[in-house]
């Protein structure tokens, strides 16, 4: 990425810091007494992600490195890469600056089919996590608390289970046959919008369908998915301990 794109996107962050800050319904005061009542806490609920980044950028790496190309990201650029682009997805609606920036610094390395594939397949592992870590959850709940389930909780989690299950047919279908593709083609079905739609679709389809065979490809090396899975599930139970000290901070 050009070192203006970088100043640009460092400048974007630093304004919405400052209009988040500004805009806080608090004041000195009430912040310093809250950053006291917190004590040691706070370094720990800081220091936790630390780690969660580490085995983010860890699960980055793996696919990265294991797409269909002689390049090989090191620990330090994912690292990098993983703080930054959530940084910035914190920073812009609905949380999507992370991934076009991810994109855009990977396309010089590894040519932007590959990086597209490589942070929607991200994306779709973050998101893939957050669903093991609920389901881990509601073992557990149901394992503890057995006895006191009652109908409606009993309702709710077969709710759970039935989402659940559609969720991984079509994280199933998305890893094994690619996504952008079928994705895209939504919008050709559209009024209004189907007609440029069309007009990009004839002109980027091959590489569209680069950006799938790649996502594909992950799914044909079960060691490599699971492994990239297993650090982002890792990543997400140790997010957890952010609130466990949080809560504990306000001595819950």
């Amino acid at each position: 990425m050009r070192p203006l794109y970088r100043n640009l996107f460092l400048l974007f962050g630093v304004v919405a810091i400052g209009i988040m800050l500004y805009t806080f319904d608090t004041d000195y005061d009430m912040l310093r007494d809250n950053i006291a009542r917190a004590g040691l806490y706070l370094p720990a609920v800081l220091g936790v992600w630390i780690f969660v980044y580490l085995f983010n950028a860890l699960a980055f790496q793996i696919i990265v490195n294991n797409g269909r190309h002689d390049k090989h990201l090191s620990l330090r650029h994912a690292y990098k890469l993983t703080v930054s682009g959530f940084a910035f997805s914190y920073t812009t609606p609905f949380g999507f600056g992370g991934g076009p920036y991810r994109v855009m610094e990977l396309a010089s390395y590894i040519g932007t089919p590959r990086a597209m594939s490589s942070v929607v397949l991200y994306s779709m592992m973050h998101i893939l996590s957050h669903f093991c870590l609920w389901t881990t959850a509601l073992l557990l709940f149901i394992a503890f608390y057995a006895e006191k389930m009652t109908p409606f909780f009993w309702t709710l989690f077969g709710i759970f289970a039935v989402v659940l299950a559609i969720v991984l047919y079509f994280f199933n279908a998305g890893y094994r046959n690619g996504l952008i593709v079928k994705l895209y083609s939504i919008l050709l079905k559209i009024p209004y919008v189907r007609v440029p739609a069309r007009k990009f679709y004839e002109k980027n389809i091959e590489a569209m369908e680069k950006v799938d065979n790649n996502i594909a490809y992950l799914h044909s090396c079960p060691k490599a998915f699971f492994a990239s899975l297993f650090y982002e599930y890792i990543a997400r139970v140790i997010n957890s301990l952010e609130y466990y000290f949080i809560l504990i901070s306000f001595g819950t």
